[in-house]
């Protein structure tokens, strides 16, 4: 089973991408910060990060710099990110606010497929 991290401060926003990524057979954690993600990525391995970027005192930015580069991140924003932000990221994608839960659990189901291919 594949398993993905959700770092996502708006409890609603996190509850309803854990149910429905949970309906599509992933097995979902939840972090509200970038500090609690941290902790969750030093005590388990995620096939899948999903992050917001305006979070409690550090970004999803810096979240995802910090990242091994071979997990895939979706990046969910309420604007496109600046050029500066996205600079040397590879195997990220983003998603903008506010979207449908199937455009996220279709864009989770293809890079995950692609990483199984």
């Amino acid at each position: 089973m594949k398993s993905i991290l959700i770092v996502e401060d708006e409890h609603l926003v996190g509850w309803s991408l854990t149910r429905a990524l949970e309906k599509n057979g992933y097995c979902v954690s939840v972090a509200d910060t970038t500090e609690r993600a941290q902790e969750c990525l030093s005590s388990a391995r995620f096939d899948l990060v999903i992050t917001d970027v305006r979070l409690p005192s550090r970004s999803g930015y810096d979240l995802v710099s910090s990242l091994d580069p071979d997990i895939p991140v979706i990046v969910i924003s309420s604007s496109l990110p600046p050029a500066a932000e996205c600079s040397g990221l590879r195997n990220h994608f983003y998603l903008e606010k506010p979207f449908h839960l199937n455009d996220i659990t279709d864009l989770v189901g293809s890079i995950l497929q692609e990483e199984a291919g």
